[in-house]
């Protein structure tokens, strides 16, 4: 390729005749740190990172050579930045038809040499730009002609260290032909943003993007030389992206780089619908094509399994791609005892983004010396020696220098089975060594009527044909507005839109007015505990027919007992006549129970209700006399100190006059309390029009039969105040029992009816399980709040409930506050949603999220440095628990960047009406007062990074010179949903929205009450698997062996999660599949029945069959494989092998092949797994399975 400089070096010759000009000082720092950025720079960028320089240093002579003396700018403007443009397009242009064309050919070398030698020009460019710069304000005449010779020795420097690559040798880089498809869909003249790079933690480029082409995991030794990188190019023509990754390596002697293509994985974090984490992989293989391990069906690299299998070739060069790895975790690679292993292994350790990189080392062979009696391999064959017996090849061979036998039969061999003839003695495996004989010895072959087991995926196959059914669950949620300031109390809530809500809803929807209230008791906080305190629970035994009831009185000490789990025993209080109680907690009903009783007579199994604390009143009275309605009570510790005062109604109009009080704690030092108010709440809920069409919530009874051991209907669904009337009517008792202990009916005859009333409140559909302990039958009953739901749309406000009355004709008449919420306005409005859609079941959990947005100066201190720094700590952190629950370590927020201002001087105060001087005054004249700052006070901190994971934060003021002091700063509680997690996804819904409701709490230990706002998300239908459809059902399955696939066969597949289990019946069909789990977002499921099938045998090792036996041959006469104690013979029956090419065989074909014998360079399998950075938790692990070039 010839290279032109004739038109730069005209335009370049162009600045010899602007006018003379001075400046007073010249910058170039930024093109300097431009240029240098090359150093470490994939050769593949460099042609559009080229460019980018181009552009850059024509923007900095436009900004920065146009500050001339003044009588002369205007004139040296037009000028410069005329000639300067026309300069740097030529140069711009040259690079494109040029340079560009053969950049890309220098690849490797550009990647390790080039960036020095640029760097190196750089460094001429800044030294000589910044002595002609300064020259200027004497001699701008000299200082053209040198800016000419610059620009002319940069350009000549690039183009004597690029020819070099212009050969089109085959050390050069790419071909032609391959650097004429990778650039011609590059556009070279965009320039490139900051936000096309990503920067790893040393600040080496980690990842470059260009239009459609992106460099990515480009991975460094620790002398900063790349070593790897990945690249995704979009090639003009080519229907997919081209895929690579290469590993680079330089040569000791000669420092010349050679460069490999290698296999890739991509292995990302994922979080599945129940909150467990694991690895989902993609791959790709040296060429570019799917990984043929994780190929499924659709001929494409699938994430379709949870921490999926990778197979790996021994001897071959992997790359590992970490993606979403959890900061202060790593991944390491391990082998099958937890040891790390490191051989072949770099990048043990990696973090997010990392790359690790793997070259598991061959395996071995023996020599025919070996001291393994009834072994051995050939000279011939390329053997050596490995067990120090003195053979003859005591230095290993890689074992891909096998010499390769006639018969490929463990590319064909699909399963053996093992059959045992009388007489003889035979191991049905593949040994190492061993030669082994196939025959075709007549047209008949051998009439074998034993069974073999051949996998089902094979010829024979698997003929079961099942068709999966959606099951309108819910899917995952997309989070448009993360909102802020929700509490540890926020939960989801999931509801199916009805009737009146729907799209294209012909009903009336039902409007209503508000009223506010303000002075509510947000919150009473404990000051000072006390002391002596005396108190108890009151447990109410009902009457239980017995026309009288009893109480009992326990501490606290015996309540948390309780509630841990632990019964306790207590005696009832009055005095007549008492009874031994032995008592639990049932967390599902919130009620306490009676495990058993001791006494004249029963009372029954459940407490009728509970007071906390009776003997302490707690007295709330405002100073003005306006409040009113607040209510509370007491909760003590073990030790008879205060530990919270509970809030039971924040009340209504009172200030910081109210006062606090306990009365009848008879304690011995009291204790102290503070109360913390707040504005907005909701008082009142109006019908202004009472709509149409919505589904009554009047109390009804709900029948259901049980018949033929079953429940019909086995789905249920109620509203609080339904009554569910079960009827049996088969000849044997049955029994309606929920598991959890909110009803037992006791054995039901013949026609008899249980009748259970729904009186538990809930503020979340519920789930009751309900089991027939006499025949097995389950049913599910799914109780709901209301059919409408009730809210606020409102910009501050948050924390309202609110529940519906709804007619039998379908009006919504009334609307009765539950919880009156806060920071609501005026401005606000009431929402009503018809939530009577027909889903059910769907449940999530609400994960949330610190983060500091602002911290406020409450007092600025004073004294200190300008070295004073903010430090936002979290003391508490959360806690990593592992699969029974115990914690295993915690997770503490992190990354708040904080800069605290300080003022340098005194700065008085001062009215803004500025002939008012005094605060007095100007307070007076309806002026705004600013007070003084003093030196060293703190009067602002910008918070630049908010950080994340923080529970509860701590601000450290940190003065180097311990001058400081005063300053008291706060933080927002900024706490986002970021992650609503399913735990069931529900069946059956059609247009289902979702909530998240905040009735208000705490966040972390902070005593501040806060309450959620501003959540906006969406949900739609899951597209999981609820059930299937049984076509063809096949035969001669093994029972306890198949296994069910579920798979998406859509060209761009999005499912992933669905699991089932297949019941067989007499015949070995597919009589039944039960979906254990539904998973989501499948496009176009594939339900496969996998697994082996008998085959009986007939006619084999025989002509025009797919079916042959064989067997190894002994080499020694004391070989166990040697029939009747004689070398050279073996046993021709025992292992069927299927081969893969049908009635590929004629009569007389036999063939002889040995297998070798071999050590292994690596463990048959690796693990790699996520851990904390101290190896204490494995969260995320899969298995490494290595085989040889035989194997694969």
């Amino acid at each position: 390729m010839s290279v032109t400089l004739s038109t730069i070096s005209t335009q370049v010759d162009q600045f010899n005749d602007i006018p003379d000009i001075t400046f007073t000082g010249i910058d170039i720092t930024e093109f300097v740190e431009e240029v240098e950025i090359y150093t470490n720079t994939p050769a593949v960028m460099i042609p559009t990172k080229l460019n980018a320089m181009a552009a850059n240093m024509k923007t900095w002579l436009n900004s920065n050579v146009t500050t001339p003396l003044e009588n002369q700018q205007n004139t040296f403007k037009d000028e410069v930045v005329v000639r300067t443009n026309t300069a740097m397009n030529a140069v711009e242009t040259y690079m494109n038809n040029e340079v560009a064309g053969f950049v890309n050919t220098v690849f490797v070398p550009w990647a390790n040499e080039a960036g020095s030698m640029l760097g190196n020009a750089s460094n001429l460019l800044e030294s000589n730009v910044t002595t002609q710069m300064s020259q200027l304000q004497t001699d701008y005449t000299i200082h053209v002609q040198n800016q000419d010779q610059i620009i002319q020795q940069a350009i000549d420097d690039m183009i004597t260290e690029l020819s070099q690559y212009t050969t089109g040798a085959a050390d050069s880089g790419y071909s032609i032909h391959q650097t004429n498809l990778l650039i011609s869909d590059i556009t070279m003249t965009r320039e490139i943003g900051f936000d096309n790079y990503l920067y790893n933690k040393n600040g080496q480029i980690a990842y470059a993007k260009e239009g459609d082409n992106i460099t990515h995991h480009i991975s460094y030794d620790g002398s900063g030389n790349i070593i790897s990188f990945g690249e995704n190019l979009h090639i003009s023509g080519e229907p997919r992206p081209f895929y690579q990754h290469l590993k680079l390596d330089k040569e000791t002697v000669t420092g010349s780089t050679s460069v490999e293509k290698v296999k890739a994985y991509d292995i990302v974090k994922s979080v599945a619908n129940t909150g467990i984490e694991s690895f989902r992989v993609t791959g790709h293989e040296v060429d570019g094509s799917p990984a043929v391990d994780l190929t499924i069906l659709n001929n494409s690299s699938i994430a379709d399994v949870d921490n999926p299998e990778l197979i790996i070739r021994r001897g071959s060069s992997n790359a590992f791609l970490f993606n979403g790895i959890d900061d202060g975790d790593m991944v390491k690679i391990s082998d099958l005892s937890g040891a790390l292993y490191n051989a072949g292994l770099h990048g043990q350790y990696a973090e997010n983004y990392d790359t690790a990189m793997f070259t598991p080392h061959s395996s071995y062979c023996h020599d025919r010396n070996s001291s393994v009696t009834g072994w051995g391999v050939l000279v011939s064959d390329n053997a050596s020696g490995i067990d120090s017996d003195g053979g003859a090849f005591e230095t290993p061979i890689l074992c891909e220098e096998y010499k390769a036998s006639s018969v490929s039969l463990l590319d064909d061999l699909v399963r053996s089975y093992e059959t045992t003839i009388v007489g003889e003695s035979y191991d049905g495996a593949l040994s190492d060594g061993l030669t082994y004989n196939v025959s075709i010895t007549d047209d008949s072959g051998v009439v074998d009527t034993y069974g073999y087991t051949i996998d089902a995926n094979t010829t024979l196959g698997t003929g079961a044909i099942i068709n999966a059914i959606y099951d309108n669950g819910v899917s995952d949620v997309t989070i448009t507005d993360s909102g802020t300031k929700y509490s540890e109390s926020t939960f989801a809530r999931l509801f199916d839109l009805g009737a009146v809500s729907t799209a294209g809803s012909v009903e009336t929807p039902a409007t209503a007015v508000f009223t506010t209230k303000d002075g509510m008791i947000d919150a009473i906080n404990v000051v000072d505990a006390g002391a002596g305190y005396q108190g108890f629970w009151n447990i109410v035994v009902p009457d239980g027919g017995n026309a009288h009831t009893h109480n009992l009185q326990l501490s606290q000490t015996e309540v948390n007992l309780i509630m841990s789990g632990t019964p306790v025993v207590s005696t009832t209080v009055e005095p007549n006549h008492s009874h031994d109680i032995t008592i639990s907690w049932n967390a599902f009903t919130e009620m306490f129970i009676f495990d058993s009783q001791v006494g004249a007579h029963d009372h029954g199994p459940v407490s009728s209700g509970h007071q906390i604390n009776p003997s302490i009143v707690v007295t709330i009275v405002d100073g003005v006399g306006t409040g009113a309605n607040a209510s509370a009570y007491v909760l003590l510790t073990e030790t008879n100190t205060l530990d919270k005062i509970v809030m039971t109604n924040s009340g209504e109009n009172y200030d910081a006059t109210t006062s606090i009080t306990l009365v009848g704690g008879l304690e011995t030092t009291a204790g102290t309390m503070q109360a913390s108010f707040t504005q907005g709440g909701i008082s009142t809920i109006s019908m202004v029009d009472q709509g149409t069409g919505y589904t009554t919530n009047e109390p009804k009874t709900i029948s259901v039969a049980i018949q033929n051991n079953s429940f019909s209907p086995a789905v249920i669904s109620a509203n609080i105040g339904d009554t569910i009337s079960f009827t049996n009517l088969d000849i044997g008792a049955h029994t309606v029992t929920n598991p959890e202990g909110a009803f037992d009916s006791g054995n039901i005859p013949q026609n008899a009816v249980f009748s259970y009333t729904i009186t538990q409140d809930t503020e979340i559909t519920r789930k009751y399980a309900i089991h027939d302990s006499n025949a097995g039958a389950e049913a599910t009953l799914w109780v709901r709040e209301n059919t409408v739901f009730v809210d606020m749309v409102t910009v501050d406000g948050g924390g309202l409930r609110a529940s519906g009355t709804v007619s039998a004709a379908g009006n919504l008449i009334d609307i009765a506050v539950t919880r009156p919420g806060k920071g609501y306005s005026v401005n606000d409005t009431v929402k009503i949603v018809d939530v009577s859609g027909p889903g059910e079941g769907a449940y999530a959990t609400v994960e949330t999220n610190r983060s500091i947005n602002t911290i406020t100066v409450e007092n600025g201190g004073s004294g200190y440095s300008q070295e004073t720094s903010v430090v936002v700590f979290d003391p508490t952190g959360t806690a990593i628990l592992d699969e029974a629950g115990v914690e295993t370590g915690r997770i503490y927020g992190y990354g708040v960047v904080a800069q605290p201002t300080i003022s340098v001087i005194d700065i008085p105060g001062f009215c803004s009406n500025a002939l008012l001087l005094d605060e007095v005054a100007c307070l007076g004249g309806a002026g705004t007062w600013t007070d003084a700052i003093a030196k060293g006070q703190i009067t602002e901190v910008a918070v630049s990074l908010s950080g994340k994971n923080y529970v509860d934060v701590e601000l450290i003021i940190n003065d180097p010179t311990e001058a400081g002091s005063g300053a008291v700063l706060t933080t927002d509680i900024n706490n986002v949903v970021s992650n609503v997690n399913f735990t069931e996804r529900g069946a059956g819904y059609a247009e289902p929205i979702i909530v998240i409701t905040d009735p208000s709490g705490v966040v972390g230990t902070d005593a501040t009450n806060t309450v959620g706002r501003g959540f906006v998300g969406t949900v739609e239908l899951n597209n999981g698997i609820g059930g299937v459809n049984i076509v063809e059902d096949w035969h001669d399955y093994i029972n306890g062996s198949t296994r069910v696939i579920v798979l998406d066969a859509h060209p761009e597949p999005t499912g992933f999660g669905a699991m089932g289990t297949a019941s067989l019946g007499g015949a070995g069909n597919i009589s039944n599949i039960v979906i254990d789990t539904p998973g989501s977002a499948y496009k176009t499921p594939v339900i496969i029945v996998a697994g082996p099938v008998t085959y009986t045998g007939g006619s084999i090792n025989a002509g025009s069959t797919n079916y042959a036996l064989f067997g190894p041959e002994g080499n020694t006469d004391l070989s166990p494989f040697s029939a009747n104690g004689s070398a050279g013979t073996n046993f021709k029956n025992g292992v069927l092998v299927q081969w893969g090419s049908y009635q590929g065989h004629s009569l007389g074909d036999s063939w002889k092949f040995t297998l070798q014998s071999w050590k292994k360079g690596t463990p048959d399998s690796l693990v790699y797994e996520s851990s904390r950075f101290n190896g204490s938790t494995n969260m995320m692990k899969g298995i490494i399975t290595l085989k040889d070039i035989w194997d694969v």
